[in-house]
């Protein structure tokens, strides 16, 4: 019965792992060793092709989940919260280490401050000196997503508690109710790119604050994130999927749309560059500008037919709510009749707002989809004709 009770009030800690063996005895440890640790502790291995389950193997007190193949860190995050039940839950990555008293200051934060639905951390690098994270920032008009301070010096900056656009997946602590409340992770975003942001802009809408604490402390390594063309065309995906999300109005057609296409101008005269790579950011959809075809085994495109479908289901809503509307005109000057047409004239004002808001989206599918491909055009090398090279 202590261990249910336990549960109901302490907390739980997932880790999401994908051949990184080497650091989970580390994290694991320290997760342990703390004067509050963990009640539940779930590490769900996303595909790890080295010895990560064989490693997890010498510690029977955690659960664990193997995936099987990259579902990605929103499937994998999901999963580990439905294995738990404490009230709050810290997810992170096994190359971070929390320090003493974590647990302590973690049960204490989410207490104190009922409206808090996710926390960020001050992860500073081994070293002691340089910060890899306090928090996260998404920099408009183009969404930019980055970890705040990385590379700064750690002592003395970044001291101060505060309210932040969202708390990075390498280590974020979550009030469950909350995250319950808004549907968890979104698991289109696939394998993960700003699935961790989506989700602290869907609590923050919802009403659940989401702050930095810098007593919330670890130590990390950045992530390892390989500058192919495979990872920066899934980080685009991802932003382009968050973009048409959250942004509308003048946010998405006034702001985000034309800073994407001088963004893209700008890396389109740069091709010629020897860093045209990193001066375009986006090498990696190269292979979605050949002839319009996507190579087998990539994702397909955002627009993957279901704002298509939405729309057309919006249409169809109005065609018959507006032959409701027609067999609804009075014909007689009964109470009752009124009252039948003013129901069917409510229910086509619906109607034709759920069209205009299924126009948009998709209207904002098919920009997101074409800023991709012209992003994999950027990523292109121009041919020198006269030298014979690119």
């Amino acid at each position: 019965m202590a261990w249910a009770a336990d549960r109901a009030n302490g907390w739980a800690a997932v880790v999401v792992n994908r051949d990184a063996a080497v650091f989970l005895d580390g994290c694991l440890r320290a997760l342990y060793d703390g004067p509050r640790p963990p009640s539940e502790v779930v590490v769900v291995d996303a595909g790890s092709t080295d010895d990560s389950v064989s490693e997890l193997a010498g510690w029977p007190q955690v659960m664990v989940e193997v995936i099987g193949h990259d579902l990605g860190t929103a499937v994998a995050a999901n999963r580990g919260l439905a294995m738990t039940e404490a009230p709050v839950v810290a997810v992170l990555a096994p190359e971070v280490v929390v320090e003493p008293g974590f647990g302590q200051v973690l049960t204490a934060l989410f207490a104190e401050q009922p409206n808090l639905g996710a926390a960020a951390g001050k992860i500073v690098a081994p070293d002691g000196q340089t910060l890899v994270s306090a928090g996260g920032a998404v920099d408009e008009p183009a969404m930019m997503a980055r970890d705040r301070g990385r590379g700064q010096p750690a002592e003395g900056r970044w001291d101060t508690p505060g309210e932040v656009a969202y708390a990075p997946a390498s280590l974020m602590v979550l009030r469950r109710r909350a995250v319950e409340e808004v549907g968890g992770f979104d698991e289109a975003f696939q394998p993960g790119a700003y699935a961790d942001v989506d989700l602290c802009y869907r609590l923050r809408e919802a009403g659940w604050r989401v702050r930095y604490d810098p007593s919330l402390r670890a130590s990390g390594l950045p992530p390892d994130i390989p500058a192919t063309p495979g990872h920066l065309e899934d980080w685009h995906r991802g932003r382009l999927r968050f973009a048409v999300k959250h942004l509308r109005g003048e946010a998405w057609w006034g702001r985000f749309v034309p800073a994407e296409i001088e963004r893209l101008r700008g890396a389109l005269r740069g091709t010629l560059e020897p860093d045209w790579p990193a001066v375009s950011g986006a090498g990696a959809i190269e292979a979605l500008a050949r002839a319009g075809a996507r190579p087998p085994g990539r994702p397909r495109g955002l627009l993957d037919g279901e704002p298509l479908a939405a729309y057309a289901r919006a249409l169809e809503a109005l065609r018959s709510a507006a032959g409701a509307l027609e067999g609804a005109a009075p014909r007689s000057w009964r109470r009752s009749a009124d009252g039948d047409r003013a129901r069917a004239q409510q229910a086509f004002n619906e109607a034709v707002v759920a069209v205009l808001e299924a126009q948009d989206r998709l209207n904002r599918e098919v920009i997101a989809d074409v800023l991709l491909a012209l992003l994999g055009l950027a990523a292109r090398p121009v041919v020198d004709e006269d030298a014979g090279t690119a």
